[in-house]
């Protein structure tokens, strides 16, 4: 059987351009104006050429395999693992949506890296915490984390078993707008 492959690869490609910028410009602003210049397709930016960076390459992949009848054998699988998977799988849990048959929690986003061939399969271990208020009784709960997790990872992980036995509930009371420094 003769298949017609395509295969795609991620890579850097890089632009030079010389633009008059006020004296004292900060980098915050130098970013705006060339946000503006770009989202406003100015005609200087959109003639820009971008000369491609082959030693950036990534993330190989079978963007389509088709067989002679144009039937699909494979669309969208990947040969190398690509860098920013893990940073795309952090994105989808900050926005709740984990992997279907995961839990949307730190350990589906470490599972995902793991099976994308981002990080080594975790070796877990399991944890007791106990969470103790003034006064109160306590709340022992079993937990899991990977062998040599950060403090952070632990606690959530804990939080998240938490959250399990106890029940807790969020109440929106106003908005603040924090300013970057």
């Amino acid at each position: 059987m003769k298949l017609r492959i395509e295969l795609g690869q991620d890579l850097s490609a890089y632009a030079y351009l010389v633009m008059e910028v006020p004296d004292g410009t900060t980098e915050k602003e130098l970013a705006a104006m060339l946000h503006d210049r770009f989202v406003n397709d100015d005609p200087e930016v959109c003639e820009l050429v971008f000369d491609e960076n082959w030693e950036t390459a990534s993330s190989l992949r079978i963007v389509q395999a088709k067989d002679e009848h144009g039937n699909f054998i494979s669309q969208g699988y990947p040969l190398d693992p690509c860098p920013y998977d893990a940073g795309l799988e952090v994105q989808r849990w900050l926005k709740g949506m984990g992997e279907v048959n995961l839990p949307s929690n730190l350990q589906s986003v470490i599972a995902a890296a793991a099976k994308a061939g981002l990080i080594a399969q975790p070796v877990m271990e399991i944890h007791s915490g106990t969470f103790t208020l003034p006064g109160m009784e306590s709340i022992e709960v079993e937990f899991e984390a990977r062998v040599g997790a950060t403090r952070e990872e632990k606690d959530l992980a804990f939080l998240n078993a938490l959250a399990q036995v106890a029940r807790v509930d969020y109440l929106a009371i106003g908005q603040i707008e924090k300013k970057e420094s």
